[in-house]
């Protein structure tokens, strides 16, 4: 149970130091209307992060639970893409 929480928690928190269009949209709000805006902003990007990521997780735990030819696919495919990007 605690291993689930702490990789999402993981998850989560290195998607969000990773710089990019995130980072430009909340150095842009920070700097056109202020700390609290760009609080605001970064609590926005945060959760909605946050909501991806668990989403996610159900999803592939459902695939895994219900249809394991199908999930064998899929890590064919990431594999693949893998290769592929590096």
């Amino acid at each position: 149970m605690y291993t689930k929480i702490f990789s999402i928690i993981l998850t989560n928190g290195t998607i969000l130091i990773i710089p990019g269009l995130n980072f430009a949209v909340i150095t842009r709000n920070t700097i056109n209307d202020g700390i609290n805006a760009g609080i605001k902003c970064a609590l926005g990007v945060s959760l909605s992060i946050m909501v991806h990521v668990v989403l996610s997780i159900s999803a592939i735990n459902g695939v895994v639970s219900s249809h394991s030819s199908l999930f064998n696919a899929i890590k064919i495919l990431d594999l693949y893409i893998f290769f592929v990007v590096a």
